[in-house]
């Protein structure tokens, strides 16, 4: 059975952040019938692709879970006046306006704010034997703000890819706010990007991902429209190549995804266990997506692509109603162990982790080591060099918002989001 690859590109060095300012309140359910609400006076967009319930949106001064957050508890949860699910901890009040999922961002983004702010979310592919097809969403964020204007593009970068990444048209997130404006039929001939990158690149954790959904949201809010999800999956596959890990970006939660007969890209969303927890292991070097999809053979025996097949299965229920089973959900004959000669060290800690009866996976292509479930306290130490993350999982995916640019202008966005940075970073 020939084998196919999980990531079509390497993880860019590009990024999504932001410069500061506000929090979101809610969001507008995604049936597109309720309005979020937002910090300063600041409007969000409304959300067309049915996802509305009480747990996802938020109106008339309600909170959200899955909320931007100032700074992280040890436990990788929001902190600094959001609960421990991302969400707003006070409930609005007066000057805060929510606006209907139809009237959206659009109706408004002239008299309210020229800037567009967006948070996406890092993410997990494969989990093991979900091989190109299954995604999550984790607490860790990439944030960008745009603001229109010009007719050139200024790009500034902190955090991940700092002196590193492309400053012009050629940007990752740049490339997708184009590919966005143009599908949608707007254009916006200059703008500055301003990112906050907290998603290491090159790790396994879905950094181009992340740039290519939040750079195609940015493009929604800027064209005035009300954030259609489905079809920001289908424009993020045709840049990324494969579907998981935007599918998980652009929707948030647990995600199967696949490509229909035409080479669309489709997903649906399953909602996880609240209690899951995900310990990321970060190595300090990374992998290549094109190195590791080349160590894959082409052909694989039918009895190891019907084990993962049958793995696979038994993981979404693992994940959404039996935790127990994700010891024996995460088993994968299909990529790990052809990688290990390019991550050996991280091979070892899977090897390790999952002796010590830890459902531990490779994220994506490696060489971040994940744990699922379990209680995170007896997941070990980060070895020597690595970085150890306890995460949760984020429910809603890119969110895009409005912010007012003179004041953040006037208030020196960027140098404050440095500040952020910095924070978040010694959190860590």
């Amino acid at each position: 059975m020939a084998s196919t690859s999980d990531q079509s590109a390497d993880e860019e060095l590009a990024g999504a952040g932001v410069g500061g300012g506000g929090a979101i309140h809610g969001e507008a359910g995604r049936d597109g019938s309720g309005g979020g609400e937002l910090d300063d006076g600041e409007v969000a967009n409304g959300d067309r692709s049915g996802r509305g319930a009480a747990d996802r949106a938020a109106a008339d001064g309600g909170s959200a879970n899955g909320g931007a957050a100032d700074g992280w508890d040890a436990n990788g949860g929001a902190a600094d006046g959001w609960d421990a699910n991302g969400g707003a901890v006070d409930g609005g009040g007066a000057g805060r306006r929510a606006v209907s999922g139809e009237g959206g961002l659009g109706a408004r983004l002239g008299e309210v704010a020229g800037a567009v702010r967006v948070r996406v979310p890092a993410t997990s592919a494969n989990l093991g034997p979900g091989f190109d097809v299954f995604g999550l969403a984790l607490t860790r964020y990439d944030e960008l703000m745009v603001i229109p204007g010009g007719d050139g593009v200024t790009v500034e970068v902190s955090g991940a890819g700092e002196g590193e990444v492309a400053l012009d048209e050629s940007h990752l997130v740049v490339r997708s706010i184009r590919a966005g404006l143009d599908a949608l039929g707007a254009s916006v001939p200059g703008f500055t990007l301003r990112c906050e990158n907290r998603i290491p690149h090159g790790r396994g954790l879905g950094s181009s991902s992340a740039a290519i959904v939040g750079g195609i949201a940015a493009a929604y809010g800027l064209a005035g429209e009300p954030l259609d999800r489905d079809h920001v999956l289908e424009l993020a596959n045709e840049i990324e190549g494969h579907p998981d890990n935007v599918a998980a970006a652009a929707l948030g939660g647990f995600t199967i995804a696949w490509t229909d007969d035409g080479g669309t890209g489709r997903a649906i969303q399953l909602e996880p266990l609240a209690e899951l927890s995900v310990v990321a292991y970060v190595p300090s070097t990374r992998v290549l997506t094109k190195q590791a999809r080349g160590l894959l053979p082409d052909v694989v025996p039918h009895a190891d692509a019907a084990a993962n097949a049958g793995r696979a299965a038994l993981l979404v229920a693992a994940l959404t109603s039996r935790p127990s089973l994700l010891m024996t959900a995460t088993e994968d004959w299909l990529h790990q162990e052809y990688r290990q000669p390019a991550m050996p060290e991280s091979l070892a800690l899977v090897h390790k982790l999952r002796g010590s009866g830890l459902a531990a996976v490779i994220s994506g292509a490696g060489p971040t080591v994940l744990v699922l479930g379990g209680e995170p306290e007896r997941a070990e130490e980060a070895p020597d060099g690595w970085h150890r993350y306890e995460l949760g999982i984020d429910p809603l995916g890119v969110q895009v918002w409005s912010a007012d640019a003179e004041q953040l202008l006037a208030e020196g966005g960027n140098e404050r989001s440095r500040t952020r940075v910095e924070h978040l970073e010694a959190a860590d």
